[in-house]
């Protein structure tokens, strides 16, 4: 280790000044891959400091493995085996096993206590507050036949949360003045949290074995048939390593303000049509992301591709390194520039703004999601985004949006992942839902202090563990307007948000008829046979939901005239608002929200109305909608 130390010296991962983060939670680990019996035979040497107020009287470690034990796991009891599209093989398991776990010196394996994906150790002496302990674990990890993120299929092993890992000690939500480790046991909907670290690890695999994991590699040394690659990583969360005999590597170099970054993709084979494409999008979301918020601070990027049969591990990401799907599309089909855009927008949202993606999911998959609908529009136009195949076209945020009505008032999105009423529940409101949002709100406040937002809220949370509340201060700031009432409405609470013109009245202004007492006596005033105006017109907009939203109104009169009129959306209760219009004209048709700036609205069937029946929007509109699912019947094929 000794040597090991001083390689890993002479390089940094970062090309900025670090240190960046806390660096409360380092791991130095060797490794050997055994790919005949699917094993990881390891050894950590972990350095925790506790930075808390609080004293820390136990220690807890993730030990995700275990979710791939048997049938009684969290993981595959809620998922029967099915996840990500993929499904578990027969005598697929996955296990992790720890053999030696010594806290500050004292042997304590014996008092490891194991529940399902967590294993907890109460400590003889507390670590006092602002006190740091070198803790060692000896373990082996059988990886299981990929389905959900880790494992192996054939000769591809994507070696994914394979290591002991503490969980986070951080101040309690609800009780002041006291801490807890914040680890769950690991659910189908939830992902993964962790303290920021350098982590220096040497793997042995394989000479034949091409690999590529977290950070920077240092160093290659062969013996036997076997290779040693060390790797280090600076201020990062988690180290994933990917192996292959197959892998195919493809660089390009990014220059920015900073420097350069270098981002290699490894590929395999039969997706070579692929490697344009993902290095086109890899180079599309880091300048964008860049732009937006600030430097990438590592010097590299690694983009891994999967084989066919392991597409579950594909989608997901890691610190510096993220799992594609590689394979080949028609061009128009943008599903692998969509996956890499992604999964790189995580090198942020959850990369560099440690949110909790168990407990606050949206906080890095939805705002990815985001991410994702700019980098696609960029690189495709927004109204292409999705898919541009068969004269047929749709945007990324048109399939969001789609999405979020099916569920839009079943949970908030600020549930906690595994309390979601189910996965595609979760998937929806976290990811899909999460994009509506923050599209809506470009449109209220405007996407440069939207952007301004999330830049001020991301300058500040950098290398650190925000939630919620943190989010909603930081980004109101930003934006330079208190938004509560909108986060109240989108983020805590299942209000729908739906406004419809319940009705249009039009009349002509006469004099009125009748009896009518005058100094003379009573005399009976006969109706205006006059017709042609002028005309009192009334539209009614009904607020058809909970979520109070600012709408405009369009009214069209019979001339082809048109007015606009504004509505606070019924922030002093009121459901219902009457619009008048006096003129030489009639209100033929109205809508509200006529320039579609409102995409959190369920349903654009009851928008608009006309004064006389009309059933042609509808013809219209069910035509185009007929045209889409034809599109995607055919998509289907692929």
């Amino acid at each position: 280790m000794h040597a090991l130390a001083i390689a890993f010296a002479t390089l940094s991962a970062l090309r900025v000044p670090g240190p960046l983060s806390p660096r409360n939670a380092s791991y130095r680990i060797e490794a050997t891959l055994d790919p005949d019996a699917h094993t990881v035979t390891a050894h950590e040497r972990i350095t925790w400091k506790n930075v808390t107020a609080c004293p820390a009287s136990k220690l807890v470690f993730h030990l995700y493995m275990n979710a791939f034990k048997n049938e009684a796991s969290t993981f595959m009891r809620e998922s029967h085996g099915h996840h990500r599209r993929s499904s578990k093989e027969a005598h697929g398991w996955g296990a992790i096993d720890v053999s030696k776990l010594i806290v500050a010196g004292r042997d304590l394996t014996k008092q490891l206590q194991v529940d399902d994906t967590l294993g907890t150790v109460a400590l003889p002496e507390a670590i006092g507050a602002g006190a740091t302990v070198e803790i060692e674990v000896s373990w082996k990890v059988l990886l299981p036949k990929v389905f959900a993120r880790t494992g192996y299929h054939g000769d591809f092993f994507a070696v994914a949360q394979w290591f002991p890992k503490l969980g986070v000690f951080d101040a309690s939500p609800t009780e002041k003045g006291a801490c807890v480790w914040r680890a769950h046991q690991h659910h189908l909907n939830s992902e993964f949290f962790a303290d920021y670290g350098v982590y220096d690890v040497a793997f042995t695999a394989p000479e034949r074995f091409r690999l590529a994991a977290t950070g920077v590699q240092v160093s290659e040394n062969h013996a036997g048939s076997q290779h040693t690659v060390t790797f280090h990583a600076e201020d990062v969360h988690d180290f994933v390593v990917a192996a292959s005999p197959h892998f195919q590597t493809y660089q390009e170099t990014i220059p920015d303000a900073w420097g350069k970054i270098d981002v290699v993709l490894y590929s395999l084979p039969g997706h070579e049509a692929n490697v344009p494409r993902h290095l086109a999008a890899a180079r599309t979301a880091l300048t964008l992301l860049e732009q937006r918020f600030g430097v990438y601070p590592y010097s590299r990027l690694s983009v891994v591709d999967v084989p066919e049969g392991g597409e579950g591990a594909g989608g997901m990401e890691y610190p510096t390194l993220v799992f594609t799907l590689g394979t080949p599309t028609p061009r128009g089909l943008h599903v692998p520039e969509l996956v890499t855009i992604h999964e790189i927008g995580h090198q942020y949202f959850y990369g560099l703004i440690g949110s909790d993606e168990v407990e606050e999911a949206w906080l890095d998959e939805g705002l990815t999601e985001t991410v994702t609908d700019w980098g696609l529009s960029k690189m495709f136009g927004r109204e292409r985004a999705e898919y541009d195949l068969f004269g047929h076209h749709l945007s990324h945020f048109g399939l969001a949006r789609l999405e979020y009505r099916r569920r839009a008032a079943i949970d908030p999105i600020e549930t906690v992942s595994f309390d979601f009423l189910d996965n595609a529940t979760y998937g929806t409101v976290t990811y899909a839902k999460t994009d509506v949002v923050m599209r809506t709100l470009e449109s209220l406040i405007g996407p440069a202090r939207v952007e301004a937002g999330l830049r001020h809220y991301t300058d500040g949370w950098r290398f650190r563990h925000p939630r919620i509340d943190d989010f909603i201060a930081s980004f109101d700031a930003g934006a330079g307007e208190d938004l509560g009432w909108f986060w109240k409405n989108a983020l805590r609470s299942t209000s729908v948000l739906d406004y419809q013109v319940l009705s249009i009245d039009s009349r002509e202004k006469r004099a009125p008829a009748g009896l009518f007492d005058g100094p003379s006596g009573r005399h009976e005033v006969a109706p205006d046979e006059h017709h042609g105006g002028p005309y009192t017109s009334e539209v009614v907009v009904h607020r058809a939901g909970d979520f109070v939203f600012p709408v405009e109104l369009k009214v069209v009169f019979d001339d082809g005239s048109e007015r606009r009129a504004k509505w606070d959306g019924g922030r002093d209760g009121q459901t219902c608002h009457r619009f008048t219009f006096e003129g030489d004209h009639q209100v033929a048709w109205a809508t509200v929200d006529p320039d579609g700036k409102i995409p959190l609205d369920v349903s654009r069937w009851n928008d608009g109305l006309t004064r006389v029946p009309d059933s042609g929007p509808r013809r219209r509109v069910a035509a185009g909608f007929a045209s889409l699912v034809s599109s995607l019947l055919s998509l289907a094929g692929f």
